[in-house]
């Protein structure tokens, strides 16, 4: 018995390790590409649904290309799911209240933190046990028919299956967009087959969207994403919402699109969407139901731009990371690649780093400054001596802080710097010992409080305050006794800044920038 129980407790200690093991794979597996079966692995997760997915594979046994189609959707399945959000006060559930009643955002903010209002998830329906085999076979049909018409017949197999085939864009709910928005535009999908062009045809549609769904600012504090038909029925959305619903219609007509977004702009707060056409050999960026093609331009200036994706991109930060990497949740989602360069010349930047990365960290993450805090934008690989990191494919003219992110926090990995190429780049390290002053002009009404100066040295540290003084026609802090080379902020909520040649310079919007086609 003694041997026996001596016996027991190794066997019993290696069950539990493989125990561990197993469900720490199980559940990587789910965010990872290292499956070597993808289909067969959607079909596992399917569950009692797997017969229903079985059924449009065995329909196109005998055609080749709708049958590789069919895998493709079905692959990516897994990570895609019916989110419907509600609205609640005071914890209750709330089904009065309506963005659309406010004039902006700010006002939306102060009614609902007033009236204690909040959006929660309510259900979670994932595709890959919902998604029936009926509604796989009439998409794929469709996408296939579309796909013969003059306006796609251009695309790749490839191209298809990200700019026709998906049955879904995002989140929003479960829907056959095809059948609704069909009858929504019939008279506008008869004039459009009078278009002699595709571009003609992306103009016309979208002339009529100019008229049928509008951007409201507030409409981005909405954390769900609307069906084609939600959207139709408020008249309303954010630039996302617009550019969600428009690559529908879009599609639902034929012509091949995609969603390209900014995460963070990096001279001013705020992101953006929009949508671009892939017609007539060019790609077209233009906003849907807001912006007409050729009329495309922002004032912001972006540190990346990425286009979505159905499939998860085997190049993004998840397939490269260590296990112990952590990863901000700006830069979790693996369906986007990378198009910053089709729309300026980018450059590569080898920033030196200024404190050793976390254990088991292999990459760093690029920052720009946006709302009023470090957000990451992109991600790069720490050198083997782990003394630099690289990023890649980046924007100019912009201030940046690589940073490290360890324990759900970021981290600074290095001096904030502002790249005016990939090799003239200036570099914000306060100077204690050598100290400056200078007058701060001051932009807000509020002239009758204390502003206060600081500067970043790993953190925001406050090192001077003052009361504005009027000089002529304008009002003035003087701060005396500052640490010089840094880079600074003011209590007002501005951006940051920092001097050259004595100048006070900031990395803000500027010069509208636009282009009819990419690259």
């Amino acid at each position: 018995m003694k041997l026996l129980n001596k016996l027991i407790l190794p066997v019993l200690l290696i069950v539990v390790i493989a125990l561990i093991v197993w469900r720490s794979t199980r559940y990587t597996a789910i965010s990872t590409p290292e499956i070597k079966n993808r289909l067969e692995y959607a079909l596992q997760q399917a569950g009692n649904n797997r017969p229903e997915l079985e059924k449009v594979l065995a329909h196109y046994k005998n055609d080749s290309l709708k049958y590789r189609a069919t895998v493709f959707l079905t692959e990516n399945m897994p990570e895609y799911a019916s989110e419907e959000w509600g609205t609640f006060r005071k914890k209750q559930v709330d089904t009065t209240f309506s963005l659309k009643a406010y004039k902006n955002s700010s006002e939306a903010i102060r009614v609902m933190d007033s009236l204690q209002i909040s959006f929660s998830l309510i259900s979670r329906k994932p595709d890959i046990t919902e998604v029936k085999s009926a509604f796989l076979i009439n998409n794929t049909d469709i996408a296939f028919g579309l796909w013969n018409q003059p306006w796609a017949k251009h695309l790749t197999f490839d191209e298809f299956c990200e700019y026709l085939l998906p049955y879904r864009v995002d989140r929003e709910k479960l829907e056959d967009f095809h059948a609704y928005l069909n009858v929504r535009y019939d008279s506008l999908f008869q004039a459009s087959r009078k278009c002699t062009s595709a571009y003609d045809a992306t103009c016309t549609i979208n002339l009529r969207l100019l008229k049928d769904v509008r951007w409201y600012s507030q409409m981005a504090l909405y954390p769900g994403k609307f069906t084609s038909k939600k959207t139709d029925q408020m008249k309303i959305g954010d630039c996302t919402h617009l550019s969600d619903y428009g690559l529908k219609v879009f599609r639902s007509f034929g012509i091949p699109i995609a969603n390209d977004y900014v995460t963070a702009w990096g001279n001013t707060d705020g992101a953006h969407s929009w949508t671009v056409a892939k017609v007539n050999g060019m790609e077209v960026p233009f906003v849907a139901c807001d912006v007409q093609p050729g009329e495309f331009s922002f004032h912001s200036r972006p540190a990346k731009i990425w286009r979505k994706t159905f499939a998860p991109q085997p190049s993004g930060l998840m397939y490269y990371k260590s296990n112990k990497q952590e990863v901000p949740p700006e830069l979790e989602d693996l369906h986007s690649i990378d198009v910053t360069h089709l729309y300026y010349k980018t450059i590569d930047l080898d920033i030196e780093l200024t404190a050793s990365p976390p254990k088991g960290n292999n990459c760093a993450f690029l920052c720009v400054y946006n709302r009023d805090r470090w957000v990451p934008v992109d991600w790069g690989k720490i050198s083997s001596d782990r003394k630099k990191v690289g990023f890649k494919n980046v924007n100019d003219s912009l201030l940046y802080c690589a940073m490290f992110y360890d324990w759900m926090k970021l981290k600074p990995a290095s001096d904030p710097f502002f790249s005016r190429n990939a090799s003239i780049m200036k570099h914000f390290t306060p100077d204690k010992n050598k100290l400056v002053s200078f007058k701060y002009i001051i932009k807000s009404k509020n002239l009758d409080q204390e502003y206060s100066l600081f500067v970043w040295d790993g953190e925001w540290e406050k090192i001077a305050t003052g009361l504005p003084k009027q000089d002529g026609e304008s009002y003035l802090v003087d701060f005396k006794d500052i640490p010089s080379g840094g880079l600074y902020k003011v209590s007002d909520k501005s951006r940051p800044f920092w001097f050259i040649n004595r100048e006070l310079v900031r990395s803000e919007p500027g010069i509208p920038f636009g282009l009819k086609k990419l690259n």
